[in-house]
């Protein structure tokens, strides 16, 4: 199934109906796009909820492997999760979890040192739930490692 992402640039969002998908059973919000076919969105904006940019920064030994960004969801919210920003002084191996379980991992090289990963479907975390960054030095000298969470609350 196609779905579309839709900012909130100018404070107009096209008009949404609610349906439930077939396959999963869950509820989506659906946009005409032709006048005759639907497809499903995720409705973004710069307003709703609050904004979530968690920074944190490591000093990480040569091959050591260690947590540089956390952010628990905050009781009765769920984390509309974005996208992650990371980067360091050497090459390294980024991983990123939700719950302890490994959504994707990202390495970055020595010319390529920060690196920034958008979610093409943002993941939604539910409240009390850890978000995190963990980051495995992959140089043989002591280097400093840093890493974003970035989403919204709502």
């Amino acid at each position: 199934m196609t779905a579309a992402f839709i900012y909130d640039v100018n404070h107009v969002i096209p008009q949404t109906t609610r349906i439930v998908d077939p396959v999963s059973g869950l509820m989506l919000n659906v946009v005409t796009v032709d006048g005759l076919n639907s497809i499903p969105v995720y409705l973004t904006s710069g307003e709703a909820g609050d904004k979530i940019c968690v920074y944190g920064t490591q000093l990480i030994i040569a091959g050591g492997y260690t947590v540089t960004a956390t952010h628990t969801v905050t009781t009765g919210k769920k984390l509309i999760f974005t996208g992650v920003t990371v980067g360091g002084e050497e090459s390294a191996e980024f991983d990123v979890l939700v719950d302890g379980l490994i959504k994707f991992k990202l390495r970055n090289t020595g010319s390529n040192r920060s690196l920034v990963s958008t979610f093409p479907e943002p993941l939604e975390v539910v409240a009390g739930k850890v978000v995190l960054v963990k980051v495995r030095n992959l140089s043989g000298k002591v280097k400093n490692f840093e890493a974003t969470i970035s989403g919204r609350e709502i």
